[in-house]
C-alpha cells in the first residue's frame, strides 16, 4: 500500500507505517527544517523510504503538488499540529493560527485516497479544556466543540470513519509514558475497511531500552531521536537540543501508531 505522509515530524509514524505495517511512502510533507533534516538522514540510513520532502502543507495544496498525487496513493497519514487543542496550551482550536485541520481535510479532498489515518491529542475532544475520563462508546461526538467539526468534515468529504484513544500506557501499563492520543481511520467505502489487511508482519526487531534518562523509549535497532543533555536548556545559544526535544514531544510512538491502525482496521 502506498501512502502520503503529512506532518511527518521526525518520522515516528513513518517507521510504523513502513516497518511495522509494510506500507510504502511516496511523499513527506513537513514544515520544520530540523525534522526535514532528520527525515533525509533516515532515508540515507535506509530506515525510511526515499521520497520527495515538501514543506508547508498550504503551498503543497495550493501549488498543485497535492493534485499530482491523485491516483498515486491509497492512504494519507497525518498528525496535524496538536498545539491548538492540547490541554497544556490555551485550546483556542479553530481560532489558533497553527490549526492545520482545514489544510489536512483539503489535502484529503484533493488526493482522494481510499483511507486516511489521523492522530491528535485527547484535548481535541474537550469542550471544557480537561478531557478527564471519557468512554468513546458512550460519548456523542457532536458534544465536542471542534472534534464534531472534524468528523463532519470527514463525512462531508465522502468518508466513513472510526476513532478511539490509544497511548503507550494502554500497551505497556505503568511502564509507559502516558502520551495518550486520539486516532481516526477514515475510509471511502464501508467495504474498503473490511478488505484492509496488513501486508507484512513485524519484521523489525523491537526492544525497550530501560534507562533513567529518558525512561522506556521505544528503540528500533538504532537510537532514534534521543537527545543528549535530556531535558536541559543549553545556555550557549545552540538550539539543536531544543529542536530535538520538540521533535520528540511531537513524535508518534511507532508501536502505538501501528497498533492503533490495526485496531481501527479490524485486524
Amino acid at each position: 500500500m502506498r501512502y502520503l505522509s503529512l506532518f511527518s515530524g521526525a518520522g515516528g509514524g513513518d517507521l510504523a507505517m513502513q516497518h511495522l505495517l509494510g506500507f510504502r511512502c511516496v511523499g513527506y510533507v513537513e514544515y520544520e527544517d530540523y525534522c526535514q533534516r532528520v527525515i533525509r538522514q533516515r532515508i540515507e540510513d535506509g530506515l525510511l523510504d526515499p521520497a520527495p520532502i515538501f514543506g508547508d502543507i498550504r503551498a503543497f495544496n495550493s501549488e498543485g503538488y497535492a493534485e499530482s498525487y491523485q491516483g498515486m496513493v491509497d492512504l494519507i497519514t497525518g498528525g496535524f499540529p496538536c498545539q491548538p487543542f492540547s490541554v497544556a496550551g490555551k485550546q483556542r482550536g479553530h481560532q489558533d493560527e497553527r490549526n492545520m485541520w482545514p489544510e489536512t481535510i483539503e489535502c484529503i479532498r484533493i488526493v482522494r485516497p481510499r483511507y486516511a489515518f489521523l492522530e491528535n491529542v485527547p484535548g481535541l475532544l474537550s469542550a471544557s479544556g480537561d478531557p478527564g475520563e471519557w468512554d468513546m462508546d458512550e460519548t456523542p461526538a457532536d458534544n465536542f466543540r471542534y472534534f464534531g467539526t472534524i468528523l463532519r468534515d470527514i463525512s462531508n468529504a465522502g468518508y466513513w470513519f472510526r476513532y478511539r484513544p490509544l497511548g503507550t500506557r494502554h500497551l505497556f501499563g505503568k511502564r509507559g509514558l502516558r502520551r495518550d492520543r486520539i486516532w481516526i481511520l477514515a475510509f471511502r467505502d464501508r467495504i474498503d475497511v473490511e478488505r484492509l489487511w496488513i501486508q507484512k508482519r513485524i519484521h523489525l526487531k523491537i526492544k525497550f531500552r530501560s534507562t533513567k534518562k529518558p525512561p522506556y523509549l521505544l528503540d528500533v535497532k538504532t537510537p532514534w531521536l534521543v537527545a543528549h543533555n535530556w531535558g536541559r536548556r543549553e545556555p550557549y545559544g545552540v538550539s539543536e537540543c531544543m529542536d530535538r526535544l520538540k521533535a520528540i514531544g511531537n513524535a508518534q510512538v511507532p508501536i502505538v501508531a501501528a497498533t492503533a491502525f490495526r485496531i481501527l482496521a479490524g485486524q
